[in-house]
């Protein structure tokens, strides 16, 4: 059996992944194909509970969710609700029958489907004509214009609009339009645009003079004394509102649905204000006969959590007004995704119950990401999610949103908008199972592939770097790592080190997972030597053009040995020994040392017996015989010992604050001092890093004293080991310092014992050792 004839329906079916709410086209299968979650289910009860009511008070919804959430999807499908629409049977029954558990819901949604109404429905991004910094208002020239062109009105040009609402109240609108076209051969809709010319304007004022009998010199500027009249206010569009829904009968209402508003806003308070009292006023002058509807990326709670002090109280009124909330979770859209595209039909689901029983427990163990500073569910509930999701992974759902929410704040997609609720996660599953639909039922997504599933929706600048690796790198294994660490670049909680990036990238239950992690290892390294990568100890990230560019010019810096070992010397003696002198714990008494590197004495003092000399494998003695060398000398050798990555990361650490140092100073471009600004931060906690790695090696290092090798008792504290072994080294070099007892003589005492006239008695109580001696 094939993944491909798994499903209850063709997952190659024509699926719309991004509802558009001003396409008329294919909505019958939006409303067939639409899910409705549990979650979906309860915040709607709210909703039509009020609705249903005539003047509730309440009359504004926020609809909230990222990413393919399906707000858009349900912000038209309640327009068509509530307009009772009929497509292919009644939309609002249709709908309600998708609510299996409420029958209450289900009675609420028919009874609100069959009180009169009239939905304008729009997208308020693409509607904008002014940007918010031309017009002080212009959620509200918005809703003028929408209101508009839903009575036939050209809502692009107001003063139009009310020249044509003024022929609409003196009864003669139709016969205008008929006359207009009989005297010019064009239709009014299509010459209206084209006002401004005077041939035009010429018409208009001939054609309304023979209507009214009047003198067509008295209506040559009528369309300017329109534009001069045209004053937008909120109190106004309201009174328009309320004679619109009048005339229409008692019950009728008209309803605003306006998708991504929360874009459209970004924050800033006057818009919201104005889109507040826009709903305020609708409620009071309209008497609950409007209600407004928007969406938004964010729900109201978070965008009024991010203003500041001065804002608070403005969102604060803001959610009073917007007290109904729908907020779509990521778990809804699991649910959708496994409805619309993942079930499963009945044969194949005995067969992955079969093989979910006799994987499970290698299913438990498969996927490492516990290290990570995110949570993310790996692991099956059991066997009916396995079958729900297969053939992906719990992880994927909650980690790709996440991602692709990170990406887009950084401006990765093309087109005119960033905003990631216009890409869907269901196209990007549903190309995923193309690529994989041959395959076996032992096969896995790994992680990659959901790159290829979205890849059209980057710009190409900002894949540049596979699209190099591809052409140059003929090793899969190494494009499928550098795909993930695109993928994960700017969700910074998750931690791409080497388990978890080989976790993202198991393709099959029947993996030999000690040779995936060997290929990833080296997929990694090679990355890195080419400047794809970076690692910043046990980090991986992947490099822009501009980072790739910097990074080879990092690369390049010039050190030298004496850097190195300034380096060493500040981690290991400055940093984790501390100390300039040592305690003897048998007489209390300190002993000074020098400090030395890689045969490097980095503190010289000529009266300092002791030494302590700490050697890296970057040194060219480091495979020499230390026993000798150490053999009759009063030094202490330290061998740390070998790792792949120590000294490298060192000189990283060293070129790294170099190079930003000196670039730092005369950088001109916003994008390369951004990067610097995090190149710094990164060498810092780089230099972290490293100390802690420093303190490792020093607790498992090789002491050498006097032609002897000393490994002291295990412990993680590296201080703690080389004190003990300075113990050794003091008792070495000086061999008869026990016969003094643990007693310490002053400098004071000294002389008065040398310089006494009379004989000092030496007795068995305080100098035994020497007594026995002589």
């Amino acid at each position: 059996m094939k993944i491909k004839s798994i499903f209850q329906q063709n997952h190659k079916r024509f699926i719309e992944d991004v509802i558009k709410v001003n396409d008329p086209d294919n909505i019958s299968s939006e409303v067939e194909e639409y899910v409705i979650t549990e979650e979906i289910s309860k915040a709607m009860k709210s909703f039509f509970e009020s609705y249903k009511i005539s003047n509730s008070g309440a009359n504004a919804v926020w609809i909230s969710g990222f990413f393919g959430s399906g707000k858009s999807h349900l912000l038209k499908i309640l327009s068509l609700v509530l307009e009772n629409k009929e497509l292919d049977g009644n939309v609002a029954k249709i709908f309600s029958e998708k609510i299996e558990d409420d029958h209450i819901l289900r009675g609420d949604i028919e009874l609100a489907s069959k009180i009169p109404s009239k939905s304008i429905l729009f997208n308020i991004d693409q509607l904008a004509v002014y940007s918010p910094e031309e017009n002080q208002n212009p959620i509200l020239s918005i809703f003028y214009k929408v209101f508009f062109n839903h009575q036939g009105y050209f809502g692009d040009m107001p003063h139009i609009a009310e020249f044509e609402t003024w022929l609409d109240k003196e009864g003669v609108f139709g016969e205008f339009k008929n006359r207009f076209q009989n005297k010019t051969n064009d239709s009014w809709e299509e010459a209206r645009r084209y006002c401004d010319i005077p041939k035009v304007n010429r018409n208009i004022s001939e054609v309304v003079a023979e209507i009214l009998g009047d003198d067509p010199n008295d209506y040559l500027n009528l369309l300017d004394k329109f534009d001069d009249n045209h004053k937008e206010s909120i109190d106004d569009f309201c009174r328009r509102v309320y004679e619109y829904v009048s005339s229409k009968g008692d019950k009728f209402r008209l309803n605003f649905f306006v998708d991504e508003v929360g874009q459209f806003i970004n924050n800033k308070t006057s818009l919201m204000l104005n889109l507040q009292t826009i709903a305020e006023s609708l409620a009071t002058k309209v008497k609950g006969r409007s209600w407004i509807l928007v969406t938004s990326q964010e729900s109201i709670d978070v965008i009024a959590g991010d203003a500041n002090k001065s804002q608070k109280y403005d969102f604060s009124k803001i959610q009073d007004r917007f007290k109904i909330r729908l907020s779509l979770a990521s778990r809804d859209v699991d649910e959708v995704i496994e409805k619309r595209l993942l079930r499963k039909n009945e044969e194949s689901q005995v067969e992955l119950k079969g093989i979910y029983s006799q994987i499970k427990d290698t299913l438990s163990t498969l996927f490492t990401l516990s290290d990570l500073g995110v949570i993310l569910r790996t692991k099956y509930k059991d066997e009916n999610e396995f079958v729900n999701k297969f053939p992906f992974i719990p992880y994927q759902f909650d980690l790709f949103q996440q991602c692709i929410r990170a990406l887009s704040k950084f401006n990765i997609f093309q087109g005119g908008h960033t905003s990631v609720g216009e890409r869907s996660m269901l196209r990007v599953f549903q190309e995923v199972l193309k690529i994989v639909d041959e395959s076996e039922l032992n096969v896995l997504v790994s992680y990659d592939k959901m790159y290829e599933g979205i890849k059209k929706e980057f710009k190409s600048e900002a894949i540049h770097m596979i699209s190099l690796a591809e052409n140059n790198i003929e090793n899969s294994m190494v494009i499928r790592v550098l795909k993930t660490l695109f993928l994960v670049k700017y969700f910074k909680e998750f931690k791409t080190t080497i388990t978890s990036i080989s976790a993202l990238l198991i393709d099959s239950y029947n993996v030999n997972l000690k040779e995936h992690n060997k290929i990833v290892k080296e997929s990694l390294k090679l990355l890195e030597s080419q400047n794809y990568i970076e690692r910043n100890g046990e980090i991986y990230e992947f490099l822009t053009d501009k980072e790739k560019d910097i990074q080879k010019e990092i690369k390049i810096m010039k050190i030298d040995d004496q850097d190195v070992n300034k380096f060493l010397k500040e981690i290991f003696f400055d940093e984790i020994i501390k100390e300039n002198k040592i305690l003897f714990n048998h007489n209390k008494h300190y002993y000074s040392f020098h400090k030395k590197v890689n045969d490097t004495v980095s503190t010289y003092r000529s009266e300092y017996e002791l030494s302590i000399e700490i050697v890296t494998p970057n040194y060219s003695g480091y495979y020499q015989n230390l026993l000798i060398q150490t053999s009759g000398s009063t030094t202490m050798i330290i061998k740390i010992p070998e790792e792949d990555d120590f000294i490298s990361d060192i000189e990283m650490c060293i070129k790294t604050d170099k190079y930003t140092k000196i670039v730092s100073q005369n950088v001109s471009d916003d994008t390369k001092e951004g990067i610097l600004t995090r190149k710094a931060k990164q060498n810092e906690e780089r230099k972290s890093k490293l100390l802690t790695h420093a303190r490792k090696l020093l607790s498992e290092s090789q002491f050498y004293i006097n032609g002897e090798s000393h490994k002291t008792r295990e412990t993680f504290d590296g201080k703690s080991k080389v004190e003990k072994a300075f113990q050794i080294l003091i008792e070495t070099v000086y061999t008869r310092i026990k016969m003094l007892d643990g007693y310490k003589y002053s400098e004071e005492e000294i002389k008065k014992i040398v310089f006494s006239r009379y004989p000092t008695k030496i007795t068995d109580d305080n100098l035994y050792e020497p007594a026995q001696e002589i």
